[in-house]
């Protein structure tokens, strides 16, 4: 008895399938392309292609991440002068400077440091170029291991340019500046330096600890004071920015947070605390944490806030990681220096992580 298959048909679609796809991969063109943006700022960049062609098809990323280089001063006279200034014992002041610096982990053996500067821009040199005012300053930072090497390092050189009218408002506020670091968990002496075309530098340091990070046990990266919180725009939602979030661990839920370089704040103001969670266990939604929250002042001053259910401050970012945002307000501090600590309590494993920072208000 004879059977009938029936392959026909789709041996037909099948060899059309072929046809269509043959005629894509012979009629096509390829296009580079290469930036002429002098900025190296780790921005998305977003990319449109037009066609001329009646008809054709167009495929191509939405953009791209620009990274910033890495060390652009390396080798130059400049780089010469900002780490003798690094090196001294003594900081320099020509150009005050402040430097803050926080720790993410990125795995269990490396580290993201953010890092944050302020420079008091009265005391920049600027010279009138064309109609306008301008000059460049030369930013380095180096980590320096226990034992005195250099564990990593970024520089750069970074053009001012500003209208004379707005002159008056720019030396009224400070310039400031953001890079990071890699390193793996230990202990760092953090340097920063800068300088202008007059040669005036300033420098500033911070010691950093990287704990190791612990395989099973509730862990949490630096608290972090945000100086800013601003949404991403729409256009670089969705894939553009889990593209974002995976090269700067500030950057979830579609949100960019800033953070603080000097965690000064003015008195009663409301702030905006992070910090990540790393080893969390059980399912995403069922996960149930609280924040016990104290300010510490300088002289034994206490002020502790109300438990907080954290519900709604906690943004999976993983399977086994989250980032936390609280907003707090202590209305009853007065100004000095303070110590924040938030202790956070995930309810289905039983466990709890201490994060704290020192703050300023003003």
């Amino acid at each position: 008895m004879k059977r009938n298959i029936g392959i026909a048909p789709c041996s037909k679609h099948f060899n059309q399938r072929l046809n269509e796809v043959d005629k894509e991969l012979s009629n096509y063109y390829v296009l580079g392309f290469q930036s002429n943006n002098p900025k190296r700022d780790s921005r998305f960049r977003v990319l449109e292609v037009k066609a001329d062609v009646k008809g054709a098809t167009i495929k191509h990323r939405d953009g791209y991440l620009d990274p910033r280089p890495l060390d652009a001063l390396a080798s130059s006279k400049e780089e010469r002068a900002l780490i003798n200034a690094m090196a001294s014992p003594v900081p320099a002041t020509q150009l005050p400077v402040s430097l803050r610096a926080a720790y993410i982990y990125e795995s269990p053996d490396l580290a993201r440091i953010p890092v944050s500067a302020k420079i008091r821009a009265a005391a920049i040199e600027i010279k009138k170029k064309g109609g306008q005012l301008g000059g460049d300053i030369n930013i380095m930072g180096i980590a320096y291991a226990e034992d005195g090497s250099i564990s990593a390092r970024f520089s750069e050189s970074q053009h001012l340019l500003i209208d004379k009218e707005s002159e008056a408002t720019f030396r009224q506020r400070n310039l400031i500046y953001r890079n990071y670091f890699k390193l793996h968990p230990g202990k760092y002496q953090l340097r920063l330096a800068v300088s202008d075309e007059q040669g005036k530098i300033g420098s500033a340091e911070q010691s950093l600890m990287i704990p190791p990070m612990p395989q099973n046990d509730l862990v949490a990266s630096s608290l972090i004071v945000a100086d800013q919180v601003s949404r991403l725009p729409d256009l670089i939602q969705g894939l553009q920015a889990r593209l974002l979030e995976e090269n700067d661990p500030l950057t979830f839920n579609g949100l960019q947070i800033t953070p603080s370089a000097d965690n000064q704040l003015p008195i009663n103001s409301p702030l905006q605390v992070f910090f990540k969670l790393y080893n969390l266990s059980g399912n995403p939604e069922q996960r149930q944490f609280v924040a016990k929250v104290q300010l510490l002042g300088e002289k034994g001053e206490t002020q502790a806030l109300p438990s907080t259910p954290l519900n709604q401050n906690v943004f999976p970012t993983g399977k086994t990681e989250a980032m936390v945002g609280i907003p707090l307000l202590f209305d009853k501090a007065t100004p000095g220096k303070y110590r924040l600590v938030i202790v956070t309590s995930e309810t289905t494993s039983n466990q709890s992580v201490t994060v704290q920072t020192d703050l300023q208000f003003q």
